[in-house]
């Protein structure tokens, strides 16, 4: 078999070269696919305990395009709350919404937070999008 690259380059498979630089290319792409399995995994690994920030966190670094683990973090954060932190997990859902912004559920969440910090503008922006979201999608909030 016989692949051109331009018209003046050319590499025959059937060559020793041709065949290890297939390989090389193979190897290198089975390898970089593996770790991304392996990496999800992990991340999704350290996602499963949600009573450790510090393996929230790092769920975070390793999946960093991920929704998901952004807005667990916030939740965290939400739940062991203390008025310093609030800044922090407003911050977490905000990124998540960044990566998804159709995550009714992450709307609803902040939404939740803007009104335990008494910010009501931002709380009515954010459950507008949540209920938005919701119809459109036909999801059953339990309060």
């Amino acid at each position: 078999m016989l692949l051109c690259f331009s018209r003046s380059v050319s590499l025959d498979f059937k060559t020793g070269y041709g065949k290890s630089l297939a390989l090389v290319v193979l190897g290198s792409g089975a390898f970089l696919y593996g770790w991304m399995v392996v990496r999800a995994f992990t991340a999704h690994q350290l996602a499963a305990d949600p009573a450790s920030l510090a393996r929230l966190q790092r769920a975070c670094a390793l999946e960093p395009a991920n929704a998901d683990y952004p807005m667990r973090q916030a939740s965290y954060i939400h739940r062991h709350l203390q008025p310093s932190q609030r800044a922090k997990a407003r911050e977490c859902y905000y990124q998540s919404l960044r990566r998804n912004p159709f995550n009714a559920w992450c709307w609803f969440q902040l939404a939740r937070l803007e009104t335990q910090a008494g910010d009501a503008g931002a709380a009515e922006q954010a459950m507008r999008a949540a209920e938005r979201l919701r119809a459109l999608h036909k999801i059953k909030f339990n309060f």
